[in-house]
């Protein structure tokens, strides 16, 4: 929604003003979707290197609200007249009544990761990605409807259906997912193996290359693991002010042939990201971000919203240095309301030694 853009990117402007020297690095923020579990998440491109012999660890805690919900199901939950949660029969009705692609999809995700990162060499570092989730019905249903009353977002529909509930109805192409719980409401995801190659250019630019794999390690279950490997190669350039760092990368990523959504999902995708990093004090950093990502799903075979592009704005703040700090953030998502979740919140802690 052109509204949206436009708040988060005027916010990010009037942060290119100040005379305070940037230092800390961009957030490494899960892409705030359903099924991003499904897919390797690349880590944060760093403004600055590790050397030789140090290292990183950071831990994040990110807890998402979705609610997506096309023609067709919204019609019949209408036409059935109450909000209480759909039922198997409501499910068979569903599917049976409709012989098109839908999706109804009601829920909170909460995504835990832990990254440790060793510098094998000033210009060489590794990282491990170790994360798990959680999900359920939640209980932000009610602030997300007043965060969108203020800023006259609209309701997206979220008033047909009782809040705080977790559900899903789809049919994407030929395949087809009901569930009236979470098929299961905690665990691990599969983890992500990476190496990073950072040579400054020249006294104000940098560049990296990133290489990562998601390793399969967990049985294929919705939200949680796609049940194959992931390979990814990220770039990115940093370009260093005195205030300021700004960061742009693309990576690609080659998916593996996951159980799941056998007939929709696509073999490859690609990301664009910017980060910003504004220093407003010795003991305070401002992190923004805007993301585009390519859905999973391949919008050669399946034609809903949810193969679209989306888009992702996020906005931390950051108390403390490298030695010890920790952020709270926010993710609102742009342009496309269905692709990914609808507000999602940050914790982060971190520290390089």
């Amino acid at each position: 929604m052109p509204s949206r853009l436009c708040f988060f990117c005027s916010g990010l402007l009037l942060l290119t003003t100040s005379t305070a020297q940037a230092g800390a690095e961009p957030e490494n923020l899960p892409l705030a979707s359903p099924f991003s579990a499904l897919s390797l998440q690349m880590a944060a491109p760093r403004s600055e290197g590790l050397k030789a012999g140090e290292w990183a660890l950071r831990a994040s805690l990110s807890h998402s609200n979705v609610f997506i919900l096309s023609d067709w199901p919204k019609g019949y939950l209408e036409f059935r007249g109450h909000d209480e949660p759909i039922s198997a029969e409501d499910g068979q009705r569903l599917f049976a009544g409709f012989s098109d692609e839908f999706y109804y999809l009601d829920g909170e995700f909460s995504q835990a990761h832990v990254w440790l990162e060793y510098g094998v060499s000033d210009s060489l570092s590794a990282y491990l990605d170790i994360n798990g989730q959680a999900n359920g019905g939640g209980v932000f249903d009610g602030l997300i409807e007043g965060f969108h009353d203020v800023f006259g977002f609209g309701s997206a529909d979220r008033d047909i259906m009782e809040r705080d509930q977790f559900q899903a109805a789809l049919r994407l192409g030929r395949d087809e997912v009901l569930l009236l719980e979470p098929d299961k409401r905690s665990g691990l995801g599969d983890p992500v193996l990476g190496l990073r190659y950072g040579q400054a250019l020249s006294d104000v630019w940098r560049l990296e290359l990133q290489a990562a794999a998601k390793l399969s390690t967990q049985d294929a279950s919705y939200f949680y693991a796609s049940g194959d490997d992931d390979v990814g190669l990220q770039a990115s350039l940093a370009w260093a002010g005195e205030n300021q760092h700004w960061l742009f990368s693309a990576h690609a990523i080659q998916l593996g042939d996951s159980p799941l959504f056998p007939s929709s999902l696509r073999e490859r995708l690609y990301q664009l990201r910017v980060d910003h990093v504004y220093r407003w004090s010795r003991d305070l950093h401002i992190l923004t971000a805007i993301t585009g990502t390519q859905s999973l799903f391949d919008p050669g075979k399946v034609e809903e919203n949810l193969a679209d592009d989306s888009y992702q704005a996020s906005i931390s703040l950051r108390f403390g240095e490298d030695a010890g700090y920790y952020s709270l953030g926010l993710s609102e998502n742009l342009v496309n309301l269905d692709t990914s979740a609808d507000l999602s919140l940050h914790v982060a802690v971190g520290m390089e030694f």
